[in-house]
């Protein structure tokens, strides 16, 4: 919601606690792929776009996304 709602900065630290706690989620590699895109943050973005797409290689939203930063 807070992505959503552009409030980049405030939704990135629940973003990664939550990535700590499930590493091996695509779904949360992918929105921090999208947040981090967002913010500029381009390597970062890449990483956890192409982890999300490891994690679920279907994942058409995060291949779409991947293929606009590249």
């Amino acid at each position: 919601r807070l992505a959503d709602a552009g409030a980049l900065d405030e939704a990135l630290a629940p973003l990664l606690a939550f990535l700590d706690a499930a590493p091996t989620s695509a779904d949360g590699h992918a929105l921090a792929g999208i947040v981090f895109a967002a913010r500029g943050e381009r390597a970062a973005a890449l990483r956890h776009l192409r982890k999300a797409l490891y994690l679920n290689p279907a994942d058409e939203a995060s291949r779409v996304h991947l293929e606009h930063l590249l």
